[in-house]
């Protein structure tokens, strides 16, 4: 059931069938309607604070409702989000008891068992999963990794026989058969499935990049590129094969003369592509000045898109160019199709140089554009302004946003929010100073090499302090502070 269907029930708890209303008083409602309230009370919850306390009480809505599959979906959903691995295996494994016919439902069981290192088990519920629906391409393609990764190559061949005879089509389907084909040594089939995976349309990086590591493993390194250049001159190229190809160049030294990068942009969308990637393939390799001087040598053309503008900007930006991000991105406001990654790199330089406010608006404007991974980030800045007037900000990204992927600056912006959220700021409940100040400390020992080369996060920090210390009595709280003024 979707959260939109299991609102509807819920508002609509007490239409029932008239058989039912006459066996219970007027006003009495039923478990099932009061199990749909608990799930809509705990959904506007997490709508209005994150997941963090939702979850809470969805727990101990299940504890007295331990058969509601919906509320036990929505808990694995939840768990899913936060990368609670633990939370998530015993969720799926209640969804698994109670729906043992239902190939979702294993198959979700057996993702939590295989995250949890559970291989064996995992196999077995996949397999089930496959038995009641040979169409599922979730269950099949986890199970099939799972013999791949064993080298149990002929049971991993019939799963993929079992797909296509099923229907099973795609670049997810294309990019196993190219692992398969590489590890047998079939080289002809192996180029084939990358040619066609690179026709494909849609995000199709895990199919690319899986066949071309299968392609490298197999000894294939040197043709890999020249099978990508291939495939990019054929009409309707996925752009993702303009970015591989670029990183492989770039490892193998051999990139091209600033002529032949501006044609290649001018050519097509995987060539467009392919230059957008070289400032984050040179950064990747070491050569992070060599990516400056590029863009900075070649701003007449690369301004001319909005991709290679926003390349430019990432560029700059994460060398600590904060001045030149910012000159570089000015015009920020005439380009409608801007994207939220692109103006985060110019909220990073702004801050850096102490325009809090002009940042604020930027990153309140991306947040009205299309969803990608930096609109969490924009909302971790936006966070510490002005937080006692936002307490389900904070409390959105203490206890919402998952810390697993974050890179080192951003981690050390969520620990900030979180001590601030459990020291109590904006009339949360408080923990212990210790416990907080223990929090701080500790993000401040991860991050310490990369503090002093970042004003803005030393200017956090000492507000963060500021604001955690004035949540407590006594002389620790403002010894610390005084102590944390010298960053």
């Amino acid at each position: 059931m979707s959260r939109m269907e299991s609102r509807t029930a819920a508002r609509t708890a007490c239409r029932d069938e008239p058989a039912a209303a006459e066996q219970r008083e007027a006003g009495e409602v039923s478990s099932e309607q009061l199990s749909e309230l608990k799930l809509l009370e705990a959904q506007t919850l997490a709508d209005e604070a994150g997941p963090g306390e939702a979850i809470e009480a969805l727990r101990i809505a299940l504890q007295e409702f331990p058969e509601f599959v919906p509320g036990w979906q929505q808990l694995a959903e939840w768990y899913g989000k936060l990368n609670d691995g633990e939370g998530l295996l015993k969720a799926t494994e209640q969804l698994a008891r109670l729906k043992p016919d239902d190939p979702a439902s294993l198959s979700a069981y057996g993702d939590a068992l295989a995250r949890a290192g559970e291989r064996a088990q995992a196999e077995q519920h996949f397999a089930l999963a496959l038995q009641l629906d040979g169409a599922s391409k979730f269950a099949g393609f986890w199970l099939f990794d799972l013999l791949f990764a064993e080298q149990r190559f002929a049971d991993a061949d019939r799963i993929l026989k079992r797909l296509r005879q099923h229907g099973i089509t795609g670049p997810f389907l294309a990019g196993r058969e190219a692992q398969l084909a590489a590890a047998s040594g079939d080289k002809e089939t192996a180029y084939q499935k990358l040619t066609a995976i690179c026709q494909c349309e849609g995000d199709i990086r895990w199919p690319l990049n899986a066949a071309a590591q299968a392609l490298r493993q197999a000894g294939w390194r040197f043709d890999l590129r020249s099978v990508l250049e291939t495939a990019m001159q054929l009409p309707g190229a996925n752009p993702e094969a303009g970015s591989l190809w670029m990183r492989i160049v770039v490892a193998d030294s051999g990139l091209p003369t600033d002529v032949e990068l501006r044609e290649l942009a001018l050519r097509d969308a995987a060539g467009l592509q392919a230059v957008a990637t070289l400032g984050e393939a040179l950064r990747e390799s070491g050569h992070a000045q060599q990516a400056v001087d590029f863009v900075l040598r070649n701003q007449h053309w690369l301004r001319e898109s909005t991709s290679l503008w926003g390349m430019g900007g990432y560029v700059l930006a994460t060398e600590l160019r904060y001045r030149e991000a910012v000159d570089w991105m000015s015009d920020w406001r005439n380009r409608s199709d801007v994207e939220a990654w692109m103006l985060f790199n110019l909220v990073e330089a702004l801050r850096a140089t102490g325009d809090d406010a002009t940042a604020r608006q930027i990153s309140e404007h991306a947040l009205t554009l299309p969803l990608d991974h930096t609109h969490d980030l924009h909302r971790l800045w936006l966070a510490f302004d002005r937080p006692f007037e936002q307490p389900e900000l904070l409390e959105y990204v203490a206890t919402a946003i998952s810390t697993a992927g974050l890179v080192d600056g951003a981690a050390f912006l969520h620990a900030l929010v979180a001590a601030m959220f459990e020291a109590g700021v904006a009339g949360h409940r408080q923990l212990p100073f210790d416990a907080v100040r223990a929090k701080v400390e500790t993000a401040v020992s991860n991050y310490r090499s990369q503090l002093r080369r970042e004003p803005a996060h030393r200017r956090v920090l000492r507000m963060a302090v500021r604001q955690i210390a004035a949540c407590y009595d006594g002389w620790a709280p403002k010894l610390w502070r005084l102590s944390t003024a010298l960053y």
